[in-house]
């Protein structure tokens, strides 16, 4: 019984090392998903989850964490599984191969914009990796949950979270800690601006800042959708993530200094770029939001 009780100590002690080995730059990954799932979620759009075997099941687990909740009482949040409807699946390995299960409900259901997770311990399963290429070419967001190389997925991705493991059962521990902590952010009090209701407006506003390059512009534009806490705006400046510009809106005069915390696919020759506000705008917008129930 004793070397039994090691042999448990043991491997619960190495997927805890695993966990402890994350470096800065991937915690600050992390920290980018879940930037870029609020992103998505705010502009009205979904996370998608994929993946084989142990992942397909992370794949709905996670996505249940959102539709339902994970601890907060919320509205519901849009997670959506591909691994779930076993008539597709079956439809689409008989019709097109194994290899097209996933990307044949990618070209179905997933819209420019979304946040798609595509789980593989390896990084080499070819229905995800094609799942992936579809994706991208919906105009989604790519994020790769992967082992420690990231395999020939890590070059799909457009954010690699790679767990420093080549150990699949530690990878997939590890993925199912990184999605739990990920939507716990998304839910968590403070993080209203992630799933407060919208409201579709066409106002008037100039942004004015330092464009990527450090330059100074300043572009007219108009909003697309906005609640309490941030909005979404079509731009041809060049900007990145992180920087700080500043809204004015033609109407009232009113100021609003803001952060870049996304930037989305092309539209007409625009970036969709998802800002995020310094400070409650009920006054910039005078626009009374909806409470959430």
């Amino acid at each position: 019984m004793s070397k039994l009780i090691e042999q448990i100590r043991a491997q619960i002690e190495e997927s805890c090392r695993v966990k402890q080995a994350f470096s800065p730059e991937l915690l600050a990954r992390i920290a980018q998903f879940t930037d870029r799932a609020a992103a998505a979620l705010l502009a009205g759009k979904k996370l998608v989850f994929f993946g084989n075997g142990g992942s397909a099941a992370d794949a709905q687990h996670l996505a249940a964490e959102l539709t339902v909740r994970l601890r907060v009482e919320r509205p519901g949040l849009a997670g959506l599984a591909l691994t779930t409807n076993t008539s597709v699946l079956t439809a689409a390995g008989n019709d097109y191969g194994f290899d097209q299960i996933f990307s044949r409900q990618v070209e179905s259901l997933v819209e420019n914009g979304d946040v798609v997770v595509a789980l593989s311990t390896s990084g080499n399963s070819p229905n995800v990796l094609r799942g992936a290429e579809a994706a991208h070419k919906r105009g989604a967001v790519v994020v790769a949950l992967t082992g420690e190389t990231g395999g020939e997925l890590a070059a799909k991705a457009d954010l690699l979270i790679n767990v420093p493991s080549q150990d699949p059962q530690r990878i997939q521990e590890a993925h199912i800690t990184i999605g739990h902590i990920v939507c716990s952010l998304l839910e968590q009090p403070g993080s209203e601006r992630r799933r407060s209701r919208r409201v579709l407006v066409q106002l008037p506003i100039m942004v004015r800042g330092q464009n990527a390059e450090e330059k100074p512009f300043e572009e007219e534009t108009h909003t697309l959708v906005v609640n309490a806490h941030g909005c979404l705006v079509l731009l041809a400046a060049p900007l990145r993530e992180g920087q700080k510009v500043v809204l004015r809106n033609n109407a009232t005069q009113e100021e609003q200094q803001c952060n870049v915390i996304h930037i989305g696919k092309a539209h007409g020759g625009k970036l969709q770029v998802s800002l995020e506000f310094t400070r409650a705008a009920q006054k910039f917008w005078h626009i009374a939001f909806p409470r959430e129930d």
